[in-house]
């Protein structure tokens, strides 16, 4: 409290009130306030309790900061939120001539080393309380100069320690006090109270065990209490006690603690202490000898156990394996690694869906509630057989998810048979850590071909397909760097609604994925293919996270929807706006720039009059004939849109309608014509791109 006053946090104009109430309710005090009362100053802000029919209440008192008058006002308080009730009393009030306060100011001039000093105890309605205060300066001239103004006060209970005192139990007869060093009783486990609840006694006057004339006894031998040892021996009206004596100091405050007990025959209490030391000696022998016989027998079924959980979860890197000093155990862990290593064999055939599931189906089994009493474990055993008898762990049938798919073809793999298997595995290797990272489902559809589903949220999943697919690419460019090999590879990726799930009978099934995106990305692979171009992606997919540029327009579905097709170029590492300033920093990317204007004009037309049109075709075509000019490697993607654009020029030129051309570019986009091609390899047949229109 002091040092928010000093650092200005405590505002006395404003938030003072709010600010002591939090500090009264948080820290349990009897009060907490700020008192003024130098420089001739007399102003006070605080909330106390107080006893009223043995009820405690909570008071506001203020003489106010803004009315600079001698009279305190005195306000009967909510104790739920510190409100003004009633006003109970208002008098002329002197902050430095309280007794609290002089005597704070006292204690500052005896402990000056101090920042805060604790006054003597006193009594209220039977309890004990004391106040501890720190000195508060001149908030406006505190980092200049400390000038001295005022204390701020709490007002501690010490009904805890009193109640902590009380529960002490020593042996049948000992007990405990506490006392200030004027002798004055602070507490103990013993009655150390006055009659009417009052006052407080002094050590010599307590009655209750005859403590008062045994501390008497100990004061009268040793002169004081300040020479006493840690522990003494002394006889007061025929009994022995034992006597330990330790000062607690704290702050300013030092009390003594006495901690007595009788003397007792304590061969007898030897004796039965031994006796019973003896018999639980005994049985917590026999205890530990049968936890370890029975942790000694079923460590190797735990350990069993253990290993199952990891099979069944197809962490065969986890699995440990050991021996044991017994045959028959020692065979069962024999069987068990060559489960193993025929598993681990097993599993680099087993479907990446198939294990995805097996993970969801283990973590469902790992939250779902488990049931401890055995009347119920052993009334579910028979529902428990029947479902596995009846229900498959996979279950059959389609449902309708948000996906995105990748589409990976691989063009010229089959054309040199000595590498296939070394470039497929390469290929296939770290196509597979790229989709268990980003938690993916690859499905090898043919040697050279094959697709990867992403599912979960609309953004999650798109974002996590075009990573993947740009990582894909990079692994390829960088296999092909690295081993003087020319894989061609084409990606499309496409996102939208698809029936998921699997298909067939229970004992022959397949993991479909039905939907018009999974054709869409096979056509952008190929299409990909046809234009010499990487990774081609369409609408849906494309997300901020992403640099890409467009390149063509395709139909998409049933009802005969255009939309542009996009080429991945690279992540986005800049704001949305910023990309093209982005990519002027990369001379690599820099072919892109213009591109993006000259290919506005299909989509951008609808808002444009007849001779905007056609400057903006103009300027396409110009803008065209320069990138083609300076970028000769684009040429598939830039002669085919200039064709295009030159058409329309030469027809808006004839006099064809403005409508006309309008219908034309909105009309405008690529079929793929497919043709069959029958081979004698691998593979009977292969898709391949006849014609682009």
């Amino acid at each position: 409290m002091g040092n928010d006053w000093n650092n200005g946090v405590v505002d006395p104009e404003k938030n003072i009130r709010k600010y002591l109430f939090y500090k009264y309710k948080d820290f349990k005090t009897f009060g907490a306030g700020y008192y003024i009362g130098e420089n001739n100053q007399s102003e006070l802000m605080a909330y106390l309790e107080s006893y009223n029919n043995n009820n405690i209440v909570l008071h506001w008192i203020e003489q106010s900061f803004e009315n600079k008058d001698n009279f305190a006002r005195l306000y009967l308080c909510d104790k739920s939120n510190g409100s003004n009730l009633q006003l109970v009393l208002k008098e002329e009030f002197t902050t430095s001539t309280q007794n609290y306060y002089k005597r704070s100011i006292e204690l500052f001039d005896k402990y000056p080393q101090l920042n805060g000093v604790f006054a003597e105890p006193y009594v209220i309605e039977g309890n004990v309380a004391m106040h501890y205060s720190v000195r508060i300066f001149n908030q406006s001239l505190y980092d200049t100069k400390k000038q001295f103004i005022g204390i701020a006060k709490i007002d501690i209970s010490l009904k805890g320690i009193q109640q902590f005192l009380s529960q002490i139990t020593l042996q049948t007869s000992g007990y405990v006090l506490v006392a200030e060093e004027n002798n004055l009783v602070i507490g103990g486990s013993i009655n150390t109270t006055t009659l009417d609840n009052k006052g407080r006694l002094s050590l010599f006057d307590i009655t209750d065990r005859n403590a008062g004339q045994l501390m008497k006894d100990i004061y009268n031998k040793y002169k004081s209490f300040n020479q006493l040892p840690y522990t003494l021996v002394i006889s007061s009206e025929g009994i022995e006690y034992t006597v330990s004596h330790k000062t607690y100091t704290l702050e300013n405050i030092s009390w003594r603690i006495f901690i007595v007990t009788r003397e007792m025959n304590y061969e007898m209490i030897l004796s039965s202490s031994v006796s019973g030391g003896v018999a639980f000696v005994c049985i917590l022998f026999g205890f530990i000898a049968s936890v370890l016989v029975g942790t000694w027998i079923t460590s190797p079924l735990l350990f069993l156990e253990k290993q199952f959980e990891t099979i069944r979860d197809l962490s065969f890197e986890k699995i440990q394996f050991t021996r044991s000093y017994f045959k028959e155990v020692n065979n069962i862990y024999k069987n068990l690694e060559e489960m193993v290593y025929w598993l681990q064999e097993f599993k680099t055939f087993l479907p990446e869906n198939v294990v995805t599931q097996l993970s969801e189906i283990n973590e469902r089994q790992t939250l779902a509630p488990k049931f401890d009493t055995l009347s119920i474990a052993e009334s579910a055993m028979s529902v428990l057989e029947e479902e596995r008898t009846t229900t498959a762990l996979f279950k059959l049938g389609l449902h309708i998810k948000y996906c995105s798919i990748i589409y990976v073809r691989l063009s010229n793999l089959l054309t040199d048979f000595e590498d296939l298997v070394n470039l497929f595995g390469k290929i296939i290797a770290v196509t597979g850590t790229i989709t268990k990272i980003l938690q993916a489902d690859i499905q090898i559809l043919s040697v050279d071909e094959f697709q990867i589903l992403f599912s979960s949220s609309h953004q999650l999943t798109s974002s996590k397909a075009l990573t993947a697919a740009l990582r894909i690419s990079k692994s390829i460019d960088g296999l092909n760097e690295a081993g003087g090999s020319n894989i061609i590879y084409s990606i499309g990726v496409s996102s939208g609604q698809a029936h998921i799930g699997h298909i067939g009978t229970q004992h022959i099934r397949f993991f479909g994925v039905i939907g018009e995106n999974r054709i869409i990305a096979r056509k952008l692979s190929y299409l990909a293919g046809f234009l010499q171009l990487k990774i081609l992606v369409d609408e849906p997919s494309l997300t901020s996270e992403f640099v890409a540029r467009p390149v063509d327009k395709i139909k998409v579905n049933k009802n005969e929807e255009i939309q542009t097709v996009y080429e991945l170029i690279k992540e986005n590492n800049v704001e949305v706006d910023e990309w093209m300033y982005e990519l002027e920093e990369h001379k690599l990317n820099q072919k892109f720039k213009y591109f993006q204007e000259a290919f506005d004009v299909l989509t951008s037309y609808e808002v444009l009059d007849e001779n905007e049109l056609l400057s903006r075709l103009e300027k396409s075509y110009s803008i065209l004939k320069d990138h083609l000019h300076t970028v000769p490697e684009d040429r598939l993607v830039t002669t085919r849109l200039m064709d295009f654009i030159s058409s329309l020029i030469e027809r808006m030129e004839e006099g064809e309608s403005f409508e006309s051309i309008r219908k034309r570019l909105a009309e405008h986009h690529s079929d793929l014509s497919i043709s069959w091609k029958t081979f004698t390899n691998f593979l009977d047949t292969e898709m391949v791109v006849q014609e682009l229109k």
